[in-house]
């Protein structure tokens, strides 16, 4: 891509990407949905990653997530990113609403969500035994 990529551009490791390779390698339904890089144009660097959970499902909805590398941070990237995500989402016919899940307090994710429309809809308990909000943006 000729873009300059730090060493530690996303804080997941590799593995969710291997997971979203095999998804779109065994259903090519799942193309589009999965992972996307953002660039710093500017800056001609590899800035975090974004994305989706998949393919919409049966009730037409999408998990998006999204991480800028701390650099990057409070300059209003992760707002262009889930904003992003959400118009490209909503392009597409099949899907009715978004869904998203941040850790159970006031954050910055919780904000980014916020601003761009997103409503808290409960609190869930995930693998790790810890709390998260569970976020929807209907259509």
């Amino acid at each position: 891509m000729k873009v300059s990529v730090p060493e530690k551009w996303t804080e997941f490791g590799t593995r969710p990407f291997k997971y979203a390779l095999q998804k779109i390698k065994a259903d090519t339904n799942e193309r589009g949905w999965w992972t996307y890089v953002p660039i710093h144009k500017k800056d001609n660097v590899l800035i975090g990653s974004c994305g989706y959970k998949g393919k919409p499902d049966a009730d037409g909805a999408v998990e998006i997530g999204y991480e800028i590398i701390k650099p990057y941070r409070n300059q209003g990237l992760g707002m262009e990113l889930a904003k992003a995500l959400v118009m490209n989402a909503f392009a597409a016919p099949s899907v009715k609403a978004i869904k998203a899940y941040t850790l159970a307090n006031d954050n910055a994710s919780t904000r980014i969500l916020t601003k761009n429309g997103f409503l808290k809809k409960g609190e869930i308990d995930d693998v790790a035994n810890e709390k998260l909000w569970r976020w929807e943006l209907k259509k």
